[in-house]
């Protein structure tokens, strides 16, 4: 885990955000071509990290970046938008950093806007292609961009000490997997969690179950994952986890 301030800053100096545009703007005048960002790219805080950070990054305590995987839809009921705000509030009251896909649409957007309210710090990971098409990005967070759907995933893996997972499409199924696919390997050492909305994923759960119970899983994908439907009490359980 990274040590962190009470506000949840991270304890690094590191170059202004607009260096990367910058530099790219110079070369592309150099080479006689336009130059166009299609979403503000930022150096990551943790592409920085030094090597007291990395012997820092398992003790005990302290603020974390929670990562978020939901629908980006926005043809849904208030009792999964409700839930994805009371997520975004939790995880800014606990005073962690929210880190997710970027845009203000559906789950995410809910999600994002209530930890902001909040007084939380929201990291958003976008990619040029969704920016291009003017996805709109949640106002008063972090944005870096990456560019496609497969390096965003990785950078919000890379950035994150724990993983919540509402419910969603098949992008969100697709981030739900990959994280606990690498925990049970081994390859990931972070607490990863369902929050269930109106019974969404007990058919998930049920199918898991008897994928294990068939002997086609050689272990149970709950030692991997938890899940709530509360987001206060799966928020301490990310903290008494680490």
């Amino acid at each position: 885990m990274r040590s962190r301030t009470r506000q949840g800053t991270l304890k690094r100096s590191y170059a202004p955000t607009w260096s990367k545009a910058v530099n790219s703007q110079k070369h592309a005048a150099n080479l006689g071509t336009s130059f166009a960002p299609t979403c503000r790219q930022l150096l990551s805080p943790n592409s920085m990290r030094n090597v007291q950070d990395a012997e820092n990054s398992s003790l005990p305590g302290g603020f974390m970046n929670i990562c978020v995987f939901c629908s980006s839809s926005n043809n849904l009921d208030d009792i999964y938008l409700d839930a994805a705000a009371a997520l975004g509030r939790a995880i800014a009251r606990h005073g962690h950093t929210l880190v997710f896909g970027g845009y203000d649409m559906g789950l995410m957007g809910a999600s994002a806007r209530a930890a902001v309210e909040a007084g939380g710090r929201v990291i958003g990971i976008t990619t040029e292609g969704l920016s291009a098409k003017g996805r709109a990005v949640v106002a008063g967070i972090e944005e870096e961009c990456t560019t496609d759907l497969s390096a965003r995933k990785k950078r919000m893996v890379e950035l994150s000490d724990a993983f919540v997972t509402l419910p969603g499409g098949l992008g969100t199924f697709d981030e739900f997997f990959s994280v606990i696919s690498r925990v049970k390997a081994g390859e990931l050492n972070a607490p990863s969690a369902l929050l269930d909305v109106d019974g969404f994923f007990k058919p998930l759960a049920a199918l898991l179950d008897d994928a294990y119970a068939r002997g086609l899983n050689s272990s149970n994908w709950r030692a991997a994952c938890e899940i709530f439907d509360d987001a206060e009490a799966l928020v301490a359980w990310i903290e008494n986890a680490r």
